[in-house]
């Protein structure tokens, strides 16, 4: 009874967890007073006497023992974690020593204060034996920037420590705020620059340890730089992805080969906009070349990137042809033959196909042959054949003062006279130049032409 007469109470009841119950010998208590505990012994609080045993608590940080209620965190026993980083962590390791005599219970450790959260223990022991220690680790995890702190609270079974408390600190540096500036997208085979800003040192994911790179990807690729702010070691990355566009097809589509004289008109595809060697700025061109030629296109697609082609347009002289006739000169009813070089078909104007016709003309008529080459390529020529009735003699002017040929016309034979008294020789030759016939004679000659087939013929 609390001040009153304890008179007969012989038991003193131990009601904390090491329950050491005792019988009291001689003991007379009467109110606050006792024979065994002087008046003022006691005077606040409770008193662990050295008469019963018991556990003791102490608390190591970086083997220096930070006493109980401990409200200026130190660096040098770890109850001040320094400085950190956002979203790092540190962890710190504290020992529990039992000096006393008994096993200390030790039922959990807890955090408090503002920025508790950011505190979390390891696992502890529950129980450590007289004279014994064990260690435990506090991990503080830099959710936010700035000054943190919290409470450590050991709840053990030390008789007067039963809630053994010390503060703890902290100092979270923010993370430096990385960049890369560049362009997003590239076209094949080109280069770009990237730079990195917002730190002091970097390192790139290519390994390069500047801050400015210079990169000619060959597809789409995201790349990454480490910043690092040198005041306080922190870290941050940055990535930027590059869209690499592949260079475009361009074709052009026409003929290789033409004739001469022909058009070609070629056309571009594969890209957006087009400038020809040229310099139109059309899809298509239509062009005239004279001889073989080479026309270039330069194209753009949507996305900007280039490419370019070339197209060699070959061209094909026509062919030369010629037609030669078996007779300058055709006698009414007679036929003579053309024939056409210079190609590999033929078609003449008359309808027949082939290199060579007979024609039989009444009248002076001309004739066209269009050949076409190897290469396909066609060209016409024409030719006049003339006819005569060949009825009459024609004498040139040059031969009149020295020739008379006569009766003219005639039928089987003919006189010539040379109006000259010298040797001469006659020779007649058709319209081909073969010689039909030849003889010498003084003055005059007459010759029989009744063997002498109806033509041309030259004296």
């Amino acid at each position: 009874i609390a001040s009153g007469n304890n008179a007969g109470i012989n038991t003193l009841s131990d009601l904390t967890v090491n329950a050491n119950t005792g019988t009291l010998t001689n003991m007379a208590l009467n109110g606050a007073t006792s024979n065994w505990v002087s008046p003022g012994g006691v005077t606040t609080g409770v008193s662990c006497a050295p008469f019963v045993a018991a556990a003791e608590i102490n608390v190591l940080g970086n083997s220096i023992s930070i006493v109980d209620n401990d409200i200026t965190p130190n660096v040098s026993d770890n109850t001040d974690f320094g400085a950190t980083c956002l979203k790092s962590s540190i962890t710190n390791v504290f020992t529990i020593q039992n000096t006393g005599t008994v096993s200390l219970s030790v039922s959990s450790v807890t955090f408090s204060g503002t920025n508790a959260s950011m505190f979390s223990a390891g696992s502890v022991p529950a129980t450590i034996l007289p004279l014994s220690s064990a260690t435990f680790a506090v991990t503080f995890t830099a959710t936010s920037t700035g000054l943190k702190n919290a409470k450590l609270i050991i709840n053990n079974s030390d008789c007067d420590e039963s809630i053994y408390d010390f503060d703890l600190l902290a100092y979270v540096n923010s993370l430096p705020t990385v960049v890369i500036t560049g362009t997003n997208s590239i076209c094949s085979g080109n280069t770009i620059n990237l730079t990195a800003g917002g730190a002091n040192t970097y390192s790139w994911s290519t390994g390069a340890t500047t801050a400015s790179i210079s990169v000619t990807p060959s597809a789409s690729i995201t790349y990454s730089v480490t910043g690092t702010t040198s005041s306080s070691g922190c870290v941050n990355t940055a990535t930027k992805s590059i869209t690499v566009y592949q260079t475009p097809i361009i074709s052009i589509s026409g003929p290789n080969t033409i004739c001469f004289g022909n058009i070609v008109n070629l056309i571009g595809s594969g890209g957006n906009t087009y400038t020809w060697s040229t310099s139109a700025n059309t899809s298509s061109i239509t062009v005239f070349p004279t001889s073989t030629a080479s026309y270039t296109i330069n194209a753009t697609d949507i996305n900007g990137c280039m490419n370019s082609n070339i197209k060699t347009v070959t061209v094909n002289q026509l062919p030369v042809l010629g037609i030669s006739s078996t007779t300058t000169l055709l006698c009414t009813g007679n036929s003579a033959s053309l024939t056409a070089i210079g190609a590999n078909t033929y078609t003449w104007s008359t309808g027949p196909t082939g290199n060579s016709i007979v024609i039989n003309p009444s009248v002076t008529t001309s004739y066209t042959v269009t050949g076409t080459d190897v290469n396909g390529c066609t060209n016409s020529t024409m030719i006049t054949q003339n006819v005569s009735d060949c009825t009459g003699i024609f004498t040139s002017e040059i031969s009149k003062p020295l020739l008379n040929i006569y009766p003219n016309p005639f039928n089987q034979s003919i006189t010539i006279n040379t109006n000259q008294n010298t040797s001469s020789f006659i020779e007649i030759h058709n319209a081909l130049g073969q010689l039909v016939y030849k003889n010498n004679f003084e003055v005059k000659i007459e010759i029989n032409l009744t063997n002498i087939e109806s033509g041309i013929y030259f004296v």
